[in-house]
């Protein structure tokens, strides 16, 4: 199904077409691609996955993750009283190679232990769903609907049940409609755990497909709960519903999503619509496999106050 043209997906073809200048690089690659103009395009001649992967499908299966801190007990995260941005940023900041498939945090209380995992290209492409439907213009009407069930005493202890839809990305289909559950919405000394315990009933074909059995000589299990953009969109929502609604700060304050800044948000637009790579004497556009590297190689360069604490609105992006 053709996708709107919002979210349009370049291909090689496309981005060639209009450049005046085709640049070719295999080295200095952040640099480069943050430096390129509008009638630049940038053609990346080394590969980027490494080749024990075969792939983009298997490296975001396999490949590390960067492990957020882990606790070892309710107790110790409660006295430590880190917010989750602040954890991102401890990690993020010590990230030692851009070789990774995402981050991950785990939960220590409640019976679903699960890891969490979330890739950058997931978080980034969820604020530009949720961009989507702040657009500006009385022609346009969308929107993510946040239906919260949060009215009872053990929501502080176990956090809210919430129903959301979400608009899909294709053209003339219909809305994801799901729920997110243990969102933290009250003030309590269990909302420093509580946002590890993050779960949903939202179930993509990818993700239905995206069996993994972990290597044999690794401890933790192969057993993962993976977000994808239409729930980080949907979170984005559900901290925007409360502020507006009660002026309550703490979904936003737990939110255990990267928000990119304007500088990531147009490195990752430079990476659809204007980069290339050549491999195997074939040139395309990248995967996101290849994205998610480049993702982690910026927050190496620039580090996570420049690319994932943005200061601004994401509904004044431009996407």
């Amino acid at each position: 199904m053709a996708r709107k043209s919002f979210f349009k997906d370049w291909s090689a073809a496309e981005i060639r077409l209009g450049r005046e200048r085709i640049l070719e690089t295999s080295s200095g690659l952040i640099n480069r691609i943050l430096s390129l103009e509008e009638e630049e395009a940038l053609l990346i001649t080394r590969d980027l996955i490494p080749n024990d992967f075969q792939g983009s499908r298997k490296y975001m299966k396999h490949a590390d993750d960067v492990k957020l801190k882990r606790f070892s007990s309710l107790e110790e995260a409660v006295a430590g009283k880190k917010k989750p941005r602040e954890l991102m940023m401890d990690a993020f900041d010590n990230l030692k190679s851009p070789f990774v498939s995402g981050y991950s945090f785990k939960p220590v209380m409640g019976p679903d232990k699960r890891k969490r995992k979330v890739s950058l290209v997931e978080c980034v492409e969820g604020a530009k769903i949720f961009s989507y439907v702040h657009q500006p213009g009385s022609g346009f009407v969308s929107s993510i609907d946040v239906v919260p069930y949060d009215e009872v005493g053990r929501v502080a202890i176990e956090g809210a049940d919430i129903v959301l839809r979400v608009p899909s990305r294709s053209k003339r289909a219909s809305r994801y409609e799901f729920k997110l559950m243990g969102v933290p919405v009250n003030e309590s000394e269990d909302m420093w755990a509580l946002w590890q315990n993050l779960s949903t009933t939202h179930d993509p074909k990818f993700k239905t497909y995206n069996i993994r059995y972990g290597w044999p000589w690794k401890k933790e299990s192969s057993r993962f709960l993976n977000f994808s953009s239409h729930e980080v969109a949907a979170y984005l929502a559900i901290a925007e519903h409360y502020w507006k609604e009660d002026r309550n700060p703490i979904p936003w304050q737990m939110n255990p999503f990267a928000v990119p800044t304007k500088l990531t948000a147009d490195f990752y637009n430079k990476l659809s619509g204007q980069c290339l790579i050549k491999t195997g004497g074939k040139t395309r556009e990248l995967n996101n496999g290849e994205k998610e590297i480049l993702l982690w190689a910026l927050v190496k360069r620039k580090g996570y106050e420049t690319t994932f604490s943005p200061k601004g609105k994401l509904r004044d992006y431009v996407w």
